[in-house]
């Protein structure tokens, strides 16, 4: 059972949480309208991961996530407003995500992000950089979301990688690397792995517009020019993991159906 701490002094979207959470049986959950409340059911109980109203009366700065985040525990962020600095503060304090309270969809949204973050430590990311601060960077990143995170130094260090791990679900490499290039490597992993099975996101700093077209028809499935926000990887590795999913949804599907004819 995943157990999940709902802090939300709006009883409309904390009634809205839970009538979501109570659809999937995986999940049980706590609600608490303020900060004191969540202090009280944190101390009594084990939680997985929380949802969090940043402002709440007893504390309108931000200070259940400082909290929340001080019990180890991994939390997505609701919030009424945003402006780049909210963001960049919101960040800083490692949360896995967080969600604007101005959609219809906020609700479904925060789900999918709470499923993700169970789901995402099944999918393993091999980053492939000849920079190990770059690769660190770029990992650290990919840490917050909650993916396993392999590295590699170099082209050829990430084909032996990718032959002895089968959970590799996605590999972001940078372009410019010595010996074997961003586009060669690409050109390698085709020979043995179909977009369908493995997702290649292809990262670069050189100011060149043709790079991105040029990896894509390399047989990469997606491209990123440094420097990217956090939101921006998030974003596209989360898209190409759950395309690799689905394919191999469908390809199960297949095979059961195969079986049944029979």
């Amino acid at each position: 059972m995943k157990t999940i701490l709902i802090v939300e002094d709006s009883p409309l979207f904390a009634q809205a949480l839970a009538k979501r959470l109570k659809s999937d049986s995986s999940y049980l959950f706590s609600i608490a309208s303020s900060l004191s409340e969540a202090k009280t059911l944190v101390g009594t109980l084990s939680f997985m991961m929380a949802i969090l109203d940043l402002t709440l009366p007893d504390a309108p700065d931000g200070e259940i996530v400082d909290y929340i985040t001080s019990q180890n525990i991994p939390c997505i962020v609701f919030t009424g407003t945003f402006d780049p600095e909210m963001r960049k503060q919101i960040l800083a304090k490692n949360v896995f995500d967080y969600v604007l309270k101005d959609s219809s969809n906020s609700i479904d949204t925060v789900f999918r992000s709470l499923e993700r973050y169970f789901l995402n430590s099944n999918s393993a990311v091999l980053v492939v950089d000849d920079s190990s601060t770059s690769r660190k960077h770029i990992g650290n990143m990919l840490r917050k979301g909650h993916y396993t995170v392999i590295e590699a130094a170099s082209g050829a260090e990430a084909l032996k990688i990718l032959a002895n791990t089968p959970a590799i679900r996605l590999v972001i490499t940078d372009y410019n690397m010595p010996e074997m290039d961003g586009f060669e490597l690409v050109s390698h992993i085709r020979k043995i792995y179909s977009r369908e099975h493995l997702a290649v996101i292809g990262v670069s700093s050189q100011a060149d517009s043709a790079l991105s077209a040029k990896f894509l028809k390399s047989g990469g499935n997606d491209f990123l020019a440094k420097p990217f926000f956090y939101e921006e990887l998030h974003n596209k590795v989360l898209l190409n993991i759950e395309l690799i999913e689905r394919f191999a949804e469908i390809r199960e599907q297949a095979e059961r159906l195969a079986l049944l004819n029979q």
